[in-house]
């Protein structure tokens, strides 16, 4: 989604693969109020069962957005051998690191809230989900190899 990385998605930050199948990388603005005054619904269930909600949630009969707890790292990547070096600028997965407590989301971009578990978007890394907090359904399996990795955005090799 780094606009870095001429990425491809609409003007509702999602795709189509080759397959012709569409989803979403960010936030799809038509799913849900955009305009932070209400609490947003679901908006869709990832790969195990969980649901996943738009931005926005009632925090104490206050609306507000909430707040991923990825940050982009400082400083510049590894550079040589299968290393791409330059600064970390959001181009790559590996340019952003988890920082517990730094926003309300846990490492896979969820959070516990009145006894649900359940992915947010946010608008910005990782957008959507960063992993999975349970076991993705086999369904979601294109063959026996289990669920597709994410190719979509260009992965730092270490």
């Amino acid at each position: 989604m780094s606009p870095l990385a001429s990425f491809g998605t609409d003007g509702h930050n999602a795709h189509t693969q080759p397959d012709g199948t569409y989803h979403y990388h960010g936030n799809p603005q038509a799913l849900f109020d955009q305009s932070g005054t209400v609490a947003s619904p679901v908006i869709g269930f990832a790969a195990d069962g969980f649901p996943i909600f738009g931005s926005y949630i009632n925090d104490n009969n206050m609306v507000r957005e909430v707040a991923s707890s990825y940050q982009l790292r400082s400083g510049a990547r590894p550079s040589g051998a299968n290393n791409p070096g330059g600064s970390y600028d959001g181009t790559f997965v590996d340019d952003d690191e988890y920082v517990t407590g730094l926003g309300d989301l846990d490492e896979c971009n969820g959070m516990m809230r009145g006894g649900v578990y359940g992915y947010y978007i946010v608008n910005s890394y990782p957008w959507v989900l960063a992993c999975f907090k349970g076991l993705v359904n086999e369904s979601f399996s294109k063959g026996s190899a289990g669920p597709p990795p994410n190719l979509d955005k260009p992965k730092a090799t270490h």
